[in-house]
């Protein structure tokens, strides 16, 4: 009985150490998806430049050739943009999935340390 009381606490400690390295990568989560919306709005402050550049560029050439290359800057800037907002929405869902799924395996491993320790301490 001892040994088994004893061998239940043993659990009961790993299973701490457990949801301890759990709740670490929790907020390891949560650190990747405060810095992917910082680069979002780094990324919308340069946007906001490119397209202040962009105007300026059409306005400083004169012609066709002008407009075109200004154009064909627009249409880069335009599908850089999209390509990365969709990284960054993709990575941050990654995140929060990531997050939730170490969430749930925190509360399991608390239920069944909490029925341990019942069973130990009764």
């Amino acid at each position: 009985m001892e040994k088994e009381m004893a061998e239940k606490t043993v659990t009961i400690q790993q299973l701490e150490r457990q949801k301890q390295a759990m709740e670490d990568e929790i907020y390891q989560w949560k650190q990747r998806r405060y810095q992917l919306e910082e680069i979002e709005s780094d990324l919308a402050r340069l946007q906001l430049v490119e397209q202040e550049l962009i105007m300026l560029s059409s306005d400083a050439w004169s012609g066709n050739y002008g407009q075109s290359v200004a154009g064909n800057m627009e249409v880069q800037q335009l599908e850089q943009q999209r390509i990365l907002k969709k990284e960054i929405h993709t990575l941050k869902e990654v995140s929060i999935q990531q997050e939730s799924n170490t969430r749930k395996s925190v509360m399991q491993v608390e239920k069944e340390q909490q029925t341990l320790r019942k069973e130990v301490y009764q």
